[in-house]
């Protein structure tokens, strides 16, 4: 399992009950991030920091790892600061 930190950069709708969004690592790299099969998310929003827990799955298709990262733990570790 690997723990990926970064912040939220899109806010994307479920897909077929599953939570789907864009992080930015703390190298700037963007990975697509899903929730796992089975897991309920709190859906995070653009800005918030979160940490994600999990792993890429095999691409039966291509025969490497599939380009995005399946997590089956997140924890919103900042929320967007809200202006009053």
């Amino acid at each position: 399992m690997k723990k990926l930190i970064g912040i939220v950069q899109t806010e994307n709708a479920e897909d077929a009950g599953t939570i789907v969004f864009t992080l930015a690592d703390r190298k700037g790299n963007l990975i697509s991030c899903r929730s796992g099969a089975g897991y309920k998310s709190v859906k995070p929003k653009r800005g918030d920091t979160v940490a994600v827990v999990g792993d890429t799955i095999r691409d039966l298709i291509s025969g490497g790892e599939s380009p995005e990262f399946f997590y089956n733990s997140l924890e919103i570790l900042t929320p967007v600061a809200k202006s009053a």
